[in-house]
């Protein structure tokens, strides 16, 4: 069994959405940074849209792309399936010595899939309202705020599973083992 951090980061604006027409509603460059630092050097999952959306591969990072076609892209690798991303990430651990996080950087579809493994959620909440068309449609009511920290244009919340949340992750995790 692939052994991995999974960790989870999504801007939100003060009204709740993440997104408009497949981009982000809003520039913002202190915004970038912070996701720059914070993902830098480490692993990204992102479905086709949000790749798309992005139109490149984000440098110094491993570019990984959800999708059922082929991304045609050197820089990027290409999973079908949870199954072929497990597969994919064992293979970088027993080749690369992997030392890294893996971020989940969108689309909501990509957040539900990961459900149950994601152990730390980054929510940078935008201090202005936008027109959007996309919410962030993953619940954080099983997780709890840990830290914060304030920006000039928008507040970093860190969210951790709550501990009611781990224990029945344990027990499920505990039953699957079992079968």
């Amino acid at each position: 069994m692939v052994s991995y951090t999974v960790k989870a980061i999504v801007a939100i604006s003060s009204n709740g959405y993440i997104g408009k027409e497949g981009r982000m509603p809003w520039y913002s460059k202190e915004e970038f940074k912070h996701f720059k630092r914070t993902t830098n050097g480490q692993i990204v999952v992102m479905g086709r849209k949000t790749y798309e959306s992005i139109g490149k591969p984000l440098k110094n990072r491993v570019n990984i792309v959800f999708s059922s076609t082929k991304v045609n892209h050197p820089d990027v690798l290409t999973v079908h399936s949870k199954e072929q991303f497990d597969n994919l990430v064992n293979l970088l651990i027993r080749t690369r010595e992997l030392d890294q996080d893996i971020f989940v950087i969108g689309g909501n579809q990509l957040f539900k899939l990961f459900d149950g493994q994601i152990e730390e959620f980054i929510v940078s909440r935008m201090k202005l309202e936008v027109d959007g068309d996309t919410k962030l449609e993953y619940s954080l009511d099983n997780f709890v705020i840990t830290d914060t920290m304030k920006h000039k244009e928008f507040e970093v919340e860190v969210h951790k599973p709550s501990q009611s949340s781990l224990t029945n992750k344990k027990r499920t995790d505990e039953r699957i083992k079992h079968l």
